[in-house]
């Protein structure tokens, strides 16, 4: 049988989504190859979502095609999001692409793998709107760990946001699957099991009865021996309700840090956005929080920049934050959206704040404004460091961008 190679990048999801056509391809008997060196096909499971994955994406494919040039790899086959997001433009500005399979498509990993080999081209792109299809995985990550997918695709539809489009509306996985799963991995050697979805605070919302499961969720998963930690993602401001709230802080199995993506605080850039909810439901939940959940860990991702956003709502969100720098990481903006059209330009990056103001540790990911300074031209990039009391900006020289994680590029301090 033949010998069949992987590249997963982007979020966890999409490492999930891979996860499970290694295994797909593994019961049909192919070998899953550690490296792609000697692969008759490889599989690139590609992110689309911001400038700098798309970028990494083509790299990968690129310098995949050079190895194929040179007679180490066979077929090359692209899945995941840069293929759902530029189908056909693919094949057509990189020939050395054998097929591509959309976001839909990814279960039919075999019989594309089958088509590669007979020598056919393959293009797929099944409804991005279909239930998800329940398959095991090949774990990728450190024993001690897993990401569990409780649920697929999204219906927020935020004007900054393209993965809608990507990955189709929300569909929620059947809680006994879910725990399926888990008691699976928990079998394996999994401690940690972190719970991810575009919303996770919105799972079961699509069911018939359309009420929230999380919290059901929660406490099932809280019963599997062998699971010592639960990290929850993803969940929205105006989905966290008070049930929530008490099996996060009453179950000592789930870790004391949520996720919870604002975007902003004013809310005429809410409303922009086409956010759910104001300033005051965010500064009441956080408020809630705290009190209910000590030693809470919140990160936050924020947005800086969109169109129609002046002087008043960039500075009401810097002293919205306050708090003092700890770490950082850049980011690219994703391209595609109402966001795009901003005319300062974008330049996303990660980074961690201490926000002694409300006793706890916020990690943020903040998209801010791109100065219009001759400087950047040089390679450099500035960013915005908040303080308590202003902004100051720093040079930041990116890294070498190959060498990235799952989450963030890299960079270093150059003046």
């Amino acid at each position: 049988m033949a010998n069949i190679g992987f590249i997963s990048l982007g979020c966890a999801k999409n490492q999930v989504d891979c996860e499970r056509m290694m295994f797909r391809v593994q019961e049909a008997g192919y070998t899953v190859n550690e490296g792609i060196v000697g692969s008759d096909v490889v599989v690139i499971n590609t992110c689309g979502f911001i400038d700098s994955a798309k970028s990494e994406a083509i790299d990968y494919i690129l310098s995949t095609a050079a190895l194929k040039a040179e007679g180490q790899v066979g077929k090359i086959l692209v899945t995941g999001c840069l293929s759902q997001r530029y189908q056909g433009d693919i094949l057509q500005e990189m020939p050395e692409v054998d097929g591509i399979l959309g976001t839909g498509s990814y279960t039919k990993i075999v019989p594309a793998i089958e088509q590669l080999l007979s020598g056919h081209k393959v293009v797929d792109f099944g409804s991005i709107d279909a239930p998800e299809e329940e398959i095991g995985r090949v774990v990728t990550t450190p024993e001690h760990f897993s990401y569990i997918k409780i649920a697929e695709g999204c219906n927020n539809r935020c004007a900054f946001c393209i993965i809608p489009y990507l990955r189709g509306k929300y569909r929620s996985r059947q809680l006994d699957d879910v725990l399926y799963e888990a008691r699976v991995l928990a079998a394996n050697g999994t401690k940690e099991l972190i719970v991810v979805a575009q919303d996770t605070s919105r799972y079961g919302t699509d069911f018939p009865e359309h009420k929230r499961l999380l919290p059901e969720l929660l406490r099932e998963l809280c019963k599997i021996d062998g699971l010592h930690w639960i990290r929850v993602h993803y969940v929205y401001p105006d989905e966290i309700d008070d049930e929530l709230i008490d099996v996060i802080a009453s179950e000592p199995k789930i870790v004391k840090y949520l996720d919870i993506p604002i975007q902003h605080c004013n809310d005429k850039i809410l409303s922009t956005m086409h956010r759910r909810g104001d300033k005051k439901l965010i500064e009441e939940l956080f408020a809630k929080l705290r009190a209910r959940i000590p030693g809470l860990v919140i990160r936050t991702s924020l947005i800086a920049g969109l169109p129609g956003e002046g002087e008043e709502e960039f500075q009401e969100l810097c002293q919205f934050l306050g708090g003092d720098l700890f770490s950082l990481n850049a980011h690219g903006h994703d391209g595609g959206t109402l966001a795009d059209i901003a005319e300062d330009g974008f330049a996303l990056f990660f980074q961690r704040l201490f926000h002694d103001g409300i006793g706890g540790v916020f990690l943020l990911d903040l998209l801010f404004r791109q100065l219009n300074d001759p400087e950047i031209c040089k390679g450099h990039q500035p960013l915005l460091i908040l303080g308590h009391t202003l902004c100051k900006i720093f040079r930041v020289q990116l890294a070498d961008t190959n060498q990235v994680d799952i989450l963030h590029d890299s960079f270093l301090f150059s003046g």
